[in-house]
């Protein structure tokens, strides 16, 4: 870490950060507006990210402002109202990687105090560089962590975990669909969905599997969650097996996504952001990542109970069934359930 001093982070009052990542990159950040507003509850929050992570944070109530854009140069004119009608004290650039968008905004922003990971492209507007753990040894919110540990916030161990707050109607309508269900049966979700291809697993390995967890076990039953892109896949799947093995579920945004995850017994997934909402939440985890070492320990599960499984290439489907089953009888071994 480059010589500086720390901030007096009870004397800030506006604050910018700089976050325009995915889904469970927010997932991941949100806690960083909890510690801040824990330690300062005068403080401001406004928050610069992508338009498409509006659900996630749209009842967050840590943030006092969100400022969404597409990544698009034109887009800028929305910042406007934050950079000429807001006396801004610090900015924090929560990007894990070297940008040139977060450099621009650093530069577009005026602020006494901008904090940020010690990258090529960001590091002549920072006015607190900090250098980065390693991406292969740390979990990003442990990254976080140190960055807001470093420039003079303290946190306790209890702090650093994703956050996700949930729109409480859907919640409780998640809750009603699932009630009839959670005293007789344990609800195993299985994610479809991901961000990528790389993480796409397989239809007839799914088909496998479901066979395979049913055919052992009568007293489950499995919710199949996905992107609404991803629906003709679900039906494909379902459509292979006796209906009573699912339980049918409404709503496709992602606070009824997240709902429904906490509201599982266990939840196997190739997808992060689904990761870090186990993680949010508690649930059990059984987690599919292609053989990329950062990726697999930067986003891994997080103080909850897990079996994370690393495929033997850049994708996953090369992940065999029997692995996957293997790590769900050792987990409920661990979780001492009784099936």
């Amino acid at each position: 870490m480059v010589k500086m001093r720390k901030i007096d982070y009870s004397k800030i009052r506006n604050i910018i950060i700089l976050r325009l990542g995915k889904i469970g990159d927010l997932i991941i950040s949100s806690f960083v507006f909890s510690a801040i507003k824990k330690f300062n509850p005068e403080s401001k929050i406004y928050l610069v990210t992508l338009k498409k992570n509006e659900d996630v944070l749209r009842v967050n109530p840590d943030i006092d402002e969100i400022y969404s854009m597409h990544q698009n140069v034109l887009e800028i004119s929305k910042l406007f109202p934050l950079k000429f009608n807001i006396k801004t004290d610090l900015i924090i650039d929560l990007n894990d990687n070297d940008s040139k968008t977060s450099a621009f905004l650093l530069n577009f922003f005026k602020a006494k105090y901008k904090l940020g990971f010690n990258f090529s492209s960001q590091s002549k507007y920072l006015t607190h560089l900090i250098n980065q753990p390693d991406k292969e040894k740390t979990h990003l919110i442990e990254r976080y962590a140190h960055l807001l540990k470093e420039s003079g916030l303290p946190i306790s161990d209890e702090e650093i975990k994703p956050i996700m707050y949930l729109d409480p109607e859907i919640e409780k309508n998640v809750l009603n669909e699932l009630n009839q269900f959670k005293t007789h049966y344990k609800l195993i979700g299985i994610n479809i969905s991901a961000g990528a291809n790389i993480r796409r697993y397989p239809i007839e390995k799914w088909n496998e599997l479901i066979k395979a967890l049913r055919n052992k076990y009568e007293s489950i039953k499995f919710i199949i969650l996905h992107d609404w892109l991803d629906k003709k896949e679900a039906r494909m799947i379902t459509g292979n097996f006796n209906p009573d093995y699912f339980i049918q579920t409404s709503g496709d945004t992602f606070q009824h996504f997240a709902a429904k995850i906490k509201n599982l017994d266990l939840l196997i997934t190739p997808d992060t952001s689904a990761v870090h909402l186990c993680s949010t939440f508690q649930i059990p985890v059984i987690a599919l990542y292609p053989n990329v070492k950062w990726n697999f320990v930067s986003f891994a599960p997080y103080k909850t109970p897990y079996k994370s499984i690393l495929s033997n290439s850049e994708e996953i489907k090369n992940i065999p069934v029997e692995k996957i089953i293997d790590s769900f009888e050792e987990l409920i071994h661990e979780l001492r359930w009784t099936l």
